[in-house]
C-alpha cells in the first residue's frame, strides 16, 4: 500500500487485516512501495495514491506492471484540504 498520509495507510491496514487472511506492507512514497515490491515477496494486491511525493501513483503503476505481472493494481485519491489536485500530464485528467 503506497500513500503519503499515514492515517490513510493505517486505517486501511486495520480494516484489511482485520477481514483476517491479508498482511499489509507499506509506503508513503512510490519509490518506497517499489522498494518492497523488489525483495521479491508474494503479493496479491497494490494499492497506490495517485498523488504522491515524488513518483506518482500513475507512473508507479506502468513501473509495477512491468515488473509483476500477476498483481492486482489498484489506484486511490483523496482530496486535501482545498480539494487540490496534482495531475501528472501524461495521463487524463481525473473526474
Amino acid at each position: 500500500m503506497g500513500d503519503d498520509h499515514a492515517v490513510v495507510r493505517d486505517g486501511l491496514r486495520t480494516i484489511l487485516e482485520a477481514s483476517g487472511g491479508i498482511a499489509c506492507l507499506q509506503a508513503d512514497t512510490a519509490e518506497a512501495a517499489l522498494e518492497l515490491l523488489d525483495q521479491k515477496v508474494p503479493v496479491d494486491v497494490v494499492l497506490l495514491d495517485i498523488t504522491l511525493p515524488g513518483m506518482s501513483g500513475f507512473d508507479a503503476l506502468g513501473e509495477i506492471h512491468s515488473r509483476r505481472q500477476r498483481s492486482h493494481l489498484s489506484l486511490t485519491k483523496h482530496c486535501g484540504a482545498g480539494g487540490a489536485r496534482r495531475q501528472s500530464g501524461r495521463h487524463p485528467p481525473l473526474p
